[in-house]
This record gives C-alpha cells, structure tokens and sequence, in this order.
C-alpha cells in the first residue's frame, strides 16, 4: 500500500514528513474543521487528513485533532463533493481496521501515536 518514505513503522517519523507530500483536493476548509487528500511524492499513495479543533473560550489552549487515514485512489474520489456531515460518517467507514495516524496537541508538544481506524472524528467547532 504505501511506501516507507510516506508510512514508516515510526509514527513520529510520519507526522514529520506530511508536510513533504503533494496536496490535492481540500474537500473541506474551515478554521476548526479541514479534510484535504494528499498524496506521496515518492509511491503516489493517498492520504486523507483531517484536522478539528474546538475552541475553549477561555485560555486560548484550544484542543487540536489530526488523524491520517491512506485510502486509496477510488476511496478519496468518493469523498468528494459530500456534505460535511456525510464526509465526516464517510471518513470513519473507509477504515475501520486500518491502521491511522492519530495527532494531538493541548499545549503542549504534538503526540503522534497509531490508532487502528478511526471510530469517531474529534470534536470541532
């Protein structure tokens, strides 16, 4: 499926190289909510990243979500053009045993760890 240079056994190692990755659509791009498809540069994997962010309203310490889901070319086609709601269900069917990239940060330091499938999408505003 994906490559080491995009999917390493080091979940650190895959939060620092996302930034390296060719973009490609953004299926949905708000302030506390994004869904954008990537793709390797080097094997042409895709990727669906998802970003939420919820807003505390009172220490500007707002809680942040990534998850990374690698779907394939068919799957991050069928993305496009949902409604959030339905992107979001979507999302959580595509992969319920796969393997994914999960991130969070709270003040502190980015926590990438591996999730198998994401059940749910973080909270966001």
């Amino acid at each position: 499926m994906a490559c080491d240079a995009c999917w390493p056994e080091d979940a650190e190692a895959v939060w620092a190289g996302v930034g390296g990755h060719r973009r490609g659509a953004r299926l949905v791009e708000e302030p506390h909510f994004s869904v954008v498809v990537y793709a390797c540069a080097a094997c042409g994997q895709r990727f669906v990243d998802v970003f939420c962010e919820r807003i505390d309203w009172r220490d500007g310490q707002d809680p942040q979500s990534w998850l990374i889901v690698p779907v394939s070319e068919e799957e991050a086609r069928a993305l496009d053009g949902l409604s959030d709601a339905a992107l979001e269900r979507a999302i959580v069917a595509i992969a319920p045993k796969r393997r994914c990239l999960a991130v969070d940060h709270f003040g502190g330091p980015h926590r990438p760890r591996w999730i198998v499938g994401p059940h749910l999408l973080a909270p966001h505003d």
